[in-house]
């Protein structure tokens, strides 16, 4: 529930009204969309968190001193379907851009930022986790006068795309994905080499030179996402400022975002029994359309799962559209990431230097990541408060109810056996990292989120989509809305 408070409050949408002469500190909400995504997918994230604070402030009669909440829903990235494409730190930046805009247009009017929140959808979430590193690198930090205070992913590919030994499109997919969506496909993917230990070598001194460098040296370094989950860098020391970092995940029926990195998981206990429920039916013969209960695999959950496959046909017809915008598209992208790196001075080592990462350091740090692992904290995860289910019973929210120990959990790291590796994804090194380094956070609560009555969970679990009944759930977002601390 929100945080108690003698002060007012009001909201304010940025960009539809004035604030009030009385406005003085302000709590800043920045929102993010996703990849293909705009601005309006995520409309119902703000106009939710908008209305259930202004109603429970009017509850509480607070109306005095005009305390306000301001949602900023970040435009520069959704100017075009492919400016995604740019690569999580170009995409931060501009978000950084942004934010650094509405703090000045608050101040000119009167406010004062004095807490900062952010809410990333699906690649949303890792834009935000940079743009967070570039907001606290900075001297002083951008923390130091506005308190971190809730952190919030939903659908969010925490720790990259995961790939499934068994499953020819994943497979696919990697091969193919990292090209068709320009840099941050390699990102996402972990085809690229964010901290080069080449570069710190002093062997390359310019991109035209670092191109020349053969496979091997290629890979020397470390990809973006596992920098963005080592303690020892500014994202992750931001992130663990905040008063709350809530995960939303869903279980089934999410394609794009599978249960292993939207719950930064190694196992995935969802599809386990899926394929346990499988396996029973054919043995029993039953009528293949069907529903299927996963309580019948092992898993008690306070609804039944229905499975609905996927039609064969949308994969070649989605791939031939994907090629087509992205023979159209990377260029452009290119095009934009050069002139984002103009914009900073020092070439390559002076974006690093934005998000606090000194060049001359990096061989030093990679040297220490590679001979020893055990700066990371073994912390415990808190419990979410509360456990949710919707009225209708088309939604349930279930809680991280494991004892929380980074090491004990469901996020253990150890080899799975012979009934779950068909259904659990192959981590790299790197990932099973980020998923020990990210379970860490004592801040981290948990929602995994069931979502039985749609065929596309990603899009439902924000309401990405109220007038389309795949994509028309609500009560996630409000169950989240109505917890959001002021």
């Amino acid at each position: 529930m929100l945080a108690s408070s003698s002060s007012s409050c009001c909201t304010e949408h940025h960009g539809t009204s004035s604030p009030s002469p009385h406005s003085a500190a302000v709590h800043l909400v920045v929102i993010l969309h996703g990849l293909f995504g705009s601005p309006k997918h995520v409309a119902y994230l703000a106009s939710a968190l908008e209305r259930e604070a202004a109603a429970q402030l009017k509850a509480r009669g607070d109306d005095e001193d005009g305390r306000k909440l301001v949602v900023l829903v970040v435009q520069s990235n959704g100017l075009s379907s492919a400016h995604l494409y740019d690569g999580i730190d170009v995409c931060a930046a501009r978000v950084v851009e942004e934010v650094d805009a509405e703090v000045e247009r608050i101040e000119r009017q009167g406010g004062r930022v004095e807490r900062f929140s952010m809410v990333g959808y699906s690649l949303g979430g890792l834009v935000a986790r940079y743009a967070l590193g570039i907001l606290d690198s900075r001297t002083p930090s951008f923390f130091d006068s506005a308190v971190p205070t809730s952190f919030t992913t939903f659908a969010s590919p925490a720790i990259g795309v995961p790939v499934y030994p068994d499953s020819r499109f994943s497979r696919f997919a990697r091969a193919v994905g990292s090209s068709l969506l320009s840099r941050t496909g390699r990102q996402l993917y972990e085809r690229d080499v964010y901290l080069p230990a080449a570069l710190c070598d002093g062997e390359v001194e310019d991109e035209r030179a670092g191109r020349r460098r053969d496979d091997e040296q290629k890979r020397r370094g470390d990809p973006l996402l596992k920098v963005m989950a080592d303690p020892r860098f500014s994202f992750y020391r931001a992130l663990a400022k905040f008063e709350r970092f809530d995960l939303f995940a869903n279980t089934v029926n999410d394609r794009t975002v599978p249960f292993p990195t939207g719950g930064i998981e190694a196992h995935d206990p969802f599809a386990k029994a899926l394929h346990k429920v499988k396996v029973l039916a054919q043995e029993r013969d039953d009528d293949p359309d069907a529903a299927l209960d996963l309580r019948e695999g092992g898993l008690e959950l306070p609804l039944a799962l229905v499975f609905i496959a996927t039609l064969p046909l949308v994969y070649p017809i989605a791939l031939i559209a994907l090629i087509s915008r992205s023979l159209l598209q990377i260029p452009q992208s290119g095009r934009r990431i050069r002139r984002a790196r103009l914009k900073v001075d020092g070439g390559r080592d002076g974006w690093l230097a934005r998000a606090g990462i000194n060049a001359e350091e990096m061989v030093e740090l990679l040297q220490a990541t590679a001979q020893d692992e055990a700066h990371l904290v073994t912390g415990r995860c808190d419990k979410a408060p509360t456990t949710s289910s919707s009225a209708s019973s088309s939604a349930a929210l279930l809680v991280d109810e494991g004892d929380g120990d980074a090491q004990d959990s469901a996020s253990s790291t150890a080899a799975p056996d012979s009934a779950t590796a068909s259904t659990d994804p192959a981590l790299s090194a790197s990932q099973l990292f980020q998923v020990k380094s990210l379970n860490s956070l004592p801040n981290l609560h948990k929602h995994y989120v069931h979502l039985i009555d749609t065929i596309w969970a990603h899009g439902a679990i924000i309401c990405r989509n109220p007038k389309h009944p795949a994509q028309s759930c609500t009560e996630v977002v409000d169950w989240w809305a109505r917890r959001f601390e002021i």
